[in-house]
Order: C-alpha cells, then sequence, then structure tokens
C-alpha cells in the first residue's frame, strides 16, 4: 500500500509540472487562433487570409487535442491488462509530455525503429518513460547550471531502441 502511495505522490508530483507546461504550450496557439478569429471580419473576405485560416487553424487545434489526449492517457490510473504497443508512438508521446515539463527546452531526440511492437502494459510503460524522461531532462539541466552553459558542448536527451538477445531495449 505504501509502495503505491509514493507511486501515486511522485506521479501527481510529474503531473503538476508537466501541466505547467502544457498550460504554457497550449497559450501559443490559442493565441494564433484568437488572431485569426479576430480578423475574419476585417480580412474575411481575402483569398490568402481564408487560405492562411484553413489551414493554421485546424492544425494548431490538432496540435491541442494531441496535447490533451496524451495528458489523459497519462494521468489515467494503470490498467491491469496488456496489449500491443507501438514502442516508437509510445515514444514520441512520453517525449511531448518530458518536453513540456522541461523549463530550458533541452531538445529529445529519437532513435526508435517504427516497425517495433511489444506485448505490455502501456499505462505503466508511459509513466515509467515520462518519468525516465524528467529525470534525464533534470540532468542535463543541473549540468548546464554546473557549467553556466558555457561548456561549449551540445546538451540534450537521446532516447534509443534496439534489440538484443531476443529483447528490445530502451535507453
Amino acid at each position: 500500500r505504501r509502495k503505491q502511495e509514493i507511486f501515486e505522490e511522485r506521479k501527481n508530483q510529474t503531473l503538476n509540472r508537466i501541466i505547467a507546461g502544457v498550460a504554457h504550450e497550449i497559450k501559443n496557439p490559442l493565441m494564433s487562433i484568437r488572431t485569426f478569429a479576430s480578423l475574419i471580419t476585417a480580412q474575411g473576405d481575402d483569398p490568402e487570409f481564408q487560405t492562411a485560416f484553413r489551414e493554421y487553424v485546424p492544425k494548431e487545434v490538432d496540435r491541442i487535442s494531441k496535447m490533451i489526449e496524451t495528458l489523459i492517457n497519462y494521468a489515467r490510473p494503470p490498467r491491469e491488462h496488456k496489449d500491443v504497443i507501438r514502442v516508437s508512438e509510445l515514444v514520441r508521446d512520453c517525449m511531448s509530455l518530458a518536453y513540456l515539463s522541461s523549463k530550458k527546452n533541452i531538445p529529445i531526440e529519437c532513435d526508435v525503429p517504427e516497425d517495433v511492437s511489444v506485448y505490455a502494459n502501456g499505462d505503466q510503460l508511459r509513466q515509467a518513460l515520462v518519468n525516465l524522461m524528467i529525470n534525464a531532462i533534470e540532468a542535463v539541466e543541473n549540468k548546464m547550471q554546473q557549467t553556466d552553459g558555457d561548456s561549449g558542448e551540445t546538451l540534450f536527451v537521446r532516447v534509443t531502441g534496439y534489440r538484443e538477445n531476443g529483447h528490445f531495449v530502451l535507453e
């Protein structure tokens, strides 16, 4: 029971950090959509404006929707059943959440084959990966603070996946 309480506490801490990042990221596309909406009366007949509106606004709405869907999937209580999980999609979802928690926008690179699937509990994998990525980001942020960002090297987090001895490994 205590292990579950600790797990939930850590998950809530992570969620709070991610939510702050999501809120910030959602504001940007919402401001763009608001700008387009305010211009529609003045420029609604302009074909260039109509084209930009048709292309840009749905993309921004989709971007917001994807962020919220990823957050909901992370926050969902763990299920006990397993599914076939496409590893590259899972890693990209986790990267989005972890990136949102970064204070300094540490780049995250992904080197995971597209064709790999595993049979696992997706919720538990998602939570573990997000936590690991956030820990990696924090380690990079700490290194940057120690060197005052003057180390001359480009710092980032890389997620790599490969097969080894009949298993699939993520680093």
